[in-house]
């Protein structure tokens, strides 16, 4: 089975394009103006469609901060997991090299995996030695998410708010860095209400039978609510009975 980005829809129902996916972590960079002053948002993705993608290798987003280079003050970001480990977080913070691709390590820390997610805070004392060039990468690493354990940093499919990054993420395989092709997962694209019922646009291949999963507490894991086909546009529809008293329920699709 191919690995799935998975969606997090609220039962209100939400629109999402997986094609058009930005492809920035949720996550916030705070750095220091001057040691006496309160720390100031340089960059930020703010929580958008809750993806996630599930995965053991380290995963890299790129950072261009507002204002240019400054002293690292925080860094908080986002992340779902269905197990607990001491330190089974590795988060780095790498140099942007000339091929525009990680380069020099500038940062490594090791954070503990909470069950169900969590959102990181990681600060730093002003240090005039601890400054952030104006474009660099952060990356996460959960090294355990295998088999049925699942991991993986949350997607917000939003643009920065403060700062620039381009849309797209790169994922370390061996010695080399290559662009993770999100849309190429298994995905939900649209989800319209219609009463009691929410009515899926799939796009997956053609005429490919895709089934639907649902989950309303994510580490319980997922049920089959039926499967759909896709037509000759690669495109389907599936109708799944919703709980209007769920404030929150899980959806994926899986092609087989």
């Amino acid at each position: 089975m191919k690995k799935a980005l998975f969606a997090i829809f609220a039962a209100l129902g939400v629109g999402v394009s997986a094609n058009s996916l930005d492809g920035n972590f949720q996550a916030t960079f705070l750095t220091y103006d001057r040691p006496d002053r309160r720390p100031e948002v340089a960059y930020s993705v703010r929580a958008g469609g809750n993806y996630y993608y599930p995965t053991s290798a380290e995963v890299a987003d790129d950072i261009e901060l507002e204002d240019g280079a400054a002293v690292i003050a925080g860094i908080r970001f986002e992340y779902y997991a269905n197990y607990a480990q001491t330190g089974g977080l590795i988060f780095r913070v790498y140099e942007r090299n000339r091929s525009g691709q990680p380069g020099d390590l500038l940062h490594s820390q090791e954070i503990d995996v909470r069950l169900n997610g969590a959102a990181v805070s990681v600060s730093f004392a002003y240090n005039v030695a601890n400054v952030l060039p104006e474009n660099f990468f952060f990356s996460v690493q959960f090294p355990a998410a295998v088999g049925s354990q699942k991991a993986g940093p949350i997607v917000a499919d939003r643009k920065p708010s403060t700062g620039d990054s381009e849309d797209e993420l790169l994922v370390r395989q061996e010695d080399a860095w290559k662009t993770l092709e999100l849309s190429d997962r298994p995905r939900t694209v649209k989800v319209d209400r219609e009463g009691k019922k929410l009515r899926f646009k799939l796009k997956e291949d053609r005429r490919k039978r895709v089934r639907v999963e649902q989950s309303d507490r994510l580490e319980d894991g997922w049920s089959t609510v039926g499967e759909t086909e896709t037509d000759d546009n690669g495109d389907g529809e599936f109708l799944a009975d919703e709980d209007e008293t769920v404030t929150h329920r899980f959806y994926r699709t899986v092609a087989p």
